[in-house]
């Protein structure tokens, strides 16, 4: 019951604006959105890097829009050319709008070091992966033996890109 009370002061308390590029939604202060035509808050995914993600129509088309850009968008600036968000607090969820910043790509770097964010897993752990390690070093052995790369990505139900990134230790396989 408090719970809510407290969620229903923190909404009071929520400011909105219509998003430029697709006025018929709203995002908040703090990272909600919203469809004006029905008033229903938009349920939000997370994308392959962690961060929130809403899908919003336009003209019939559906956009997958990163949440912590439309809050800035809509309440600091428009994009400066050059320029991507940065989380102050390195909570990639947290898209207050007082906790996001425009900054260029070598600051954004030069935070995440500075504050022991993680980067992108290599391997099995990385978000994207379809193969296990095992199976890499599998196919490394099978590729030392001569078989095609067209065959090894038929049995392990890949693509033969992922094949050559193996074999060529790029990307998200280098040992």
């Amino acid at each position: 019951m408090i719970g809510m009370m407290i969620i229903s002061k923190v909404r009071q308390l929520e400011k909105w604006r219509v998003i430029e590029d697709f006025p018929i939604y709203s995002v908040s202060s703090s990272g909600g959105v919203k469809n004006n035509k029905t008033g229903r808050i938009l349920k939000q995914g997370i994308d392959a890097m962690g961060y929130p993600v809403a899908g919003l129509r336009k003209e019939g088309k559906r956009k997958t829009k990163l949440i912590h850009s439309l809050v800035l968008e809509s309440f600091v600036s428009k994009r400066p050319e050059g320029k991507e968000c940065n989380h102050k607090d390195g909570v990639k969820d947290n898209n207050y709008y007082r906790n996001l910043e425009w900054v260029t790509r070598s600051e954004n770097m030069i935070h995440a070091y500075a504050n022991d964010l993680k980067v992108t897993p290599k391997g099995e752990n990385h978000p994207n992966v379809k193969l296990k390690d095992d199976e890499a070093w599998l196919i490394r052995r099978l590729l030392d033996g001569g078989v095609a790369q067209r065959l090894i990505a038929n049995m392990f139900k890949c693509s033969q890109t992922s094949i050559y990134e193996i074999k060529n230790n790029k990307k998200r396989w280098r040992r």
